[in-house]
């Protein structure tokens, strides 16, 4: 009876998606629900408004929301479930995580 994003939310969090549970853009992680959704044969996902904000919900202190700066002159969203090592560049930190999620997310053959 739960809603789509909490119940990839659930499952995205214990591991058991065939992309890591680590930070990663918004935008990736409402790429991962739609390959979910897919996968799960969901024909109606949520918007990506109300996917970020019931996700949000059910994450709590478990997901933090924070702007990155990826490339020049474009911010992004970076959904955090683990806090950046002290002493990292934010934006740096934020670019090879994003990088590191395509790669997963291109793996990943629905």
């Amino acid at each position: 009876g739960r809603p789509t994003p909490e119940r990839w939310w659930l499952s995205w969090s214990k591991g058991e998606l065939p992309v890591p549970h680590h930070s990663c853009s918004s935008a990736q992680a409402y790429t991962c629900y739609l390959k979910w959704c897919k996968a799960e044969g969901e024909k109606w996902p949520v918007t990506n408004n109300w996917f970020g904000r019931m996700v949000q919900r059910i994450a709590g202190d478990n997901l933090q929301v924070r702007l990155a700066k990826a490339g020049a002159y474009k911010a992004t969203r970076m959904w955090l479930v683990a806090p950046p090592p002290a002493g990292v560049d934010f934006s740096a930190w934020s670019s090879e995580a994003i990088a590191a999620f395509d790669e997963h997310l291109k793996g990943w053959e629905v």
